[in-house]
């Protein structure tokens, strides 16, 4: 079995009282309070992983979890959190297929180089969450914002529940 030597191993809490995935790789995680980017990376290094685990064979089959095809080497672990609610971590099983483990360590290491694993799914993840930011104000907050932020964009523009197009300049201030 091969054993990485750069990805982090799961080592058991002495206050957690739960599953533990002893030894298992930990790919990445998110908490209640991640932010875009954790959220992102989570989501799509976790459908990656299990499409490369899928890809290189199951020895007894897939396993169905919610009507989509999973992994048995791959898995979401989720974990209670005194500080942050609760925490799930991305979880490799080190009797993983040696080809999936160095495949994880090509993620590992891309993303120590630049943190955004896939740059559309972060991009469109940022924008969704802007328009539902702005959806959710009143017709003279947004109008507010455009006079603010905004002075070239017409204050009518305050009525729709969209962001206004002025090249992305409300659009980054609706994530900060």
């Amino acid at each position: 079995m091969y054993k990485s030597e750069i990805l982090s191993r799961w080592s058991h809490p002495s206050d957690y009282g739960g599953h533990s995935p002893d030894g298992d790789y930990m790919m990445c995680g998110q908490s209640r309070d991640s932010d875009a980017l954790e959220r992102s990376n989570y989501k799509r290094i976790f459908e990656d992983l299990v499409k490369k685990a899928i890809e290189l064979g199951q020895p007894d089959g897939v396993e169905t979890d919610y009507g989509e095809e999973t992994s048995q080497y791959v898995y979401d672990f989720r974990a209670n959190h005194w500080a942050v609610g609760w925490v799930d971590q991305v979880i490799v099983k080190a009797s993983a297929p040696e080809d999936l483990i160095h495949y994880c360590e090509e993620i590992y290491e891309a993303i120590e180089n630049y943190p955004v694993y896939d740059e559309e799914h972060f991009s469109e993840l940022e924008h969704e969450e802007s328009n539902e930011y702005w959806a959710g104000l009143s017709v003279r907050e947004r109008c507010d914002i455009i006079k603010e932020h905004a002075p070239e964009v017409s204050i009518f523009a305050g009525r729709r529940d969209y962001i206004p197009d002025n090249n992305g300049g409300l659009d980054e201030h609706c994530r900060s």
